[in-house]
């Protein structure tokens, strides 16, 4: 099984405020055996926003247009996920 974002993924994501394509920017870091995106940072063509990859997981939800609330429960999720993995290892 593949660990990161798939290469070939990018094509199909889009940026959420504008639709425009999104390109990988340099450097990132490559998962085993290298077909995938471990750590790295996504750009849009158009309006230039940015979306990180990390641990292999893209991130595309926007923390500063969410309420207090939902940016707490997020964390919490964090949190509690940080936690989950390392259980079982």
């Amino acid at each position: 099984m593949a660990q990161g974002f798939p290469i070939f993924a990018i094509s199909t994501v889009y940026c959420t405020q504008d639709g425009g394509e999104l390109a990988l920017k340099e450097p990132w870091e490559p998962s085993e055996p290298g077909d995938s995106i471990e750590n790295g940072l996504l750009v849009c063509r158009k309006c230039q926003r940015s979306y990180s990859i990390t641990d292999g997981i893209l991130n595309v939800c926007d923390e500063s247009a969410l309420d207090a609330e939902s940016r707490h429960e997020l964390k919490l999720r964090e949190k509690e996920y940080g936690v989950a993995i390392r259980e079982d290892e």
